[in-house]
């Protein structure tokens, strides 16, 4: 038995052994980033990992945005969040322009570079991370959390 299902009491168990997953789709506007960041602190309440799943949909949306038809005229970007043994954090766009890639710290002649870090910044975060899909039909970029569950605490 794992140490995570010796922490857990059995209603704890029923609620991690399915996914319970949320979804909400947004205009392709940059503010509604702000929404999406709420939706995510919402549904991530009382894991301890409110922050974190924050910036990775402000990125992961921000991204959508700027490098896929999302950001367009009736653009749209989705986000989805799953609550399990992890959390995981979607946003689906409308493809596009690019692929998603992860680019790198490396310095150039004037410093580091202004962008193209954001994706490695969330695959720091996350315990897995990466996308599907492609440029035509779209992309789901997501990211997986590793939570700490709380041990049960009983209440006499």
């Amino acid at each position: 038995m794992s140490e995570w299902a010796e922490l857990c009491t059995p209603s704890d168990r029923w609620l991690y052994q399915s996914a319970l997953t949320w979804r909400c789709v947004y205009p392709g506007r940059a503010d509604q980033v702000a929404h999406a960041r709420r939706f995510v602190r919402s549904m991530l309440a009382g894991t301890g990992r409110c922050e974190d799943g924050e910036f990775i949909v402000s990125e992961l949306a921000s991204n959508a945005l700027l490098h896929t038809l999302s950001g367009e005229r009736r653009g749209w970007f989705g986000v989805e969040v799953g609550l399990a043994m992890h959390a995981w954090i979607s946003v689906r766009d409308l493809g596009g322009r690019r692929t998603p890639s992860v680019g790198t710290a490396e310095c150039s002649a004037g410093g580091l570079r202004g962008n193209g870090r954001g994706l490695l910044a969330v695959a720091e975060l996350a315990v897995a991370s990466g996308y599907n899909g492609d440029p035509v039909s779209g992309h789901t970029v997501w990211a997986q959390l590793a939570l700490n569950p709380e041990p049960h605490l009983e209440v006499s």
